[in-house]
């Protein structure tokens, strides 16, 4: 139980190399002036190297990042360094990445907002 990762009453052994590449994913991520993640979306971006390593759910890979993290806000559904509502966040970020640009399509923001879900995306512009 002291080197592995607690889950749903069983122990995981997910390696500190797992851990670093988290790590280092969501570290560039933020590099670029993100201010959160959301988990079902970072998963999914990255579910097959997850679950071969022991990370088997969204929810595990939640408690890992707030061990990781212990500073950064955590919601139900992102974390990062705002714990604004989650309109204000995706308003919030698709402005921080749309630019100067006059015209961008839904697929061209979820590329630059990778670990927002697009759904989230068209309902957040589709408000405004």
């Amino acid at each position: 139980m002291a080197s592995g990762t607690i889950f749903d009453g069983k122990v995981y052994s997910v390696s500190s190399e797992t851990k670093n590449e988290i790590k280092d994913l969501a570290d560039n991520y933020f590099a670029d002036g993100a201010q959160a993640i959301f988990f079902a979306e970072f998963f999914a971006k990255n579910e097959n190297w997850l679950f071969k390593n022991s990370v088997i759910s969204v929810d595990m890979l939640a408690g890992i990042l707030r061990n990781i993290y212990p500073r950064l806000s955590f919601t139900l559904t992102y974390f990062g360094f705002t714990s604004e509502p989650v309109s204000c966040v995706l308003e919030s970020e698709i402005l921080r990445v749309w630019g100067d640009y006059a015209l961008l399509t839904y697929e061209q923001l979820a590329e630059r907002l990778q670990y927002i879900p697009i759904e989230r995306i068209k309902n957040a512009l589709s408000k405004w």
